[in-house]
């Protein structure tokens, strides 16, 4: 597998980001927060896509979804970094692409 990989970079192959971050649960925070920093720096996206995200987390305790595409290692580094947050529970997941059919 690893082998293949190199080989992809040598091509200039690369992949799409297909993962996403998933907050399960979050307390309230006024204000920006560490959190919120901590998203913004490593998946590259504004941050009212985060408070919007946070915000609904912790009022509804429903799981919410980053909309942004990111590699499998950034979510996993995002997750790690969010330990010690306001973010009590996070996940990830692969997003699913639209298919598209040939006419």
């Amino acid at each position: 597998m690893a082998i293949d990989s190199l080989r992809k970079v040598e091509r200039r192959q690369r992949l799409s980001p297909n993962c996403q971050l998933v907050v399960k649960k979050a307390r309230p925070e006024p204000g920006v927060s560490d959190a919120e920093q901590k998203i913004m720096g490593i998946s590259g996206c504004d941050g009212d896509s985060n408070s919007t995200l946070l915000k609904s987390v912790s009022q509804k305790n429903i799981p919410q979804k980053l909309e942004v595409p990111m590699y499998k290692h950034q979510v996993l580094l995002l997750r790690r970094e969010l330990k010690g947050t306001e973010v009590m529970e996070a996940d990830w997941e692969q997003m699913r692409l639209a298919r598209t059919s040939g006419s």
